[in-house]
């Protein structure tokens, strides 16, 4: 699938009601059938053809570099809300039309599909 659709993943909090599961890493490290939340999010992003894909990264957002990169930092992750943290990738949003995810729930290419192919300004898919 050919488009000009590019994917925004928000990974700048730390998913602190998970406890301890997050004390050491973000949430979307979390392995769900020996793969990571956030290596799901990718492999069906760019198996519908979603380019560039990149992260907002906050809490421990280097770790995330082996996977995605990280081209924005919300410095303040910690004090912020969502908002201001998408406000830190507001060019690349602007650029062309993006699929921006939290980067850790699980959807499939299907999703991703379905969202690029879509007529509407705005879709989401629950």
């Amino acid at each position: 699938m050919v488009n000009n659709h590019g994917a925004l993943i928000v990974a700048a909090g730390r998913g602190s009601r998970m406890g301890g599961v997050t004390q050491s890493q973000p949430k979307c490290l979390t392995l769900l059938a020996d793969q990571t939340l956030l290596k799901w999010q990718i492999d069906a992003l760019k198996g519908a053809g979603a380019n560039p894909i990149s992260a907002i990264g906050g809490y421990r957002y280097e770790m995330l570099e082996q996977f995605i990169s990280v081209s924005f930092v919300n410095s303040r992750w910690n004090e912020t809300g969502v908002v201001r943290t998408l406000s830190c990738a507001s060019d690349f949003l602007c650029e062309y039309p993006n699929i921006v995810s939290y980067s850790d729930i699980l959807y499939g290419v299907d999703h991703v599909a379905r969202l690029i192919n879509s007529d509407n300004d705005l879709a989401i898919i629950y």
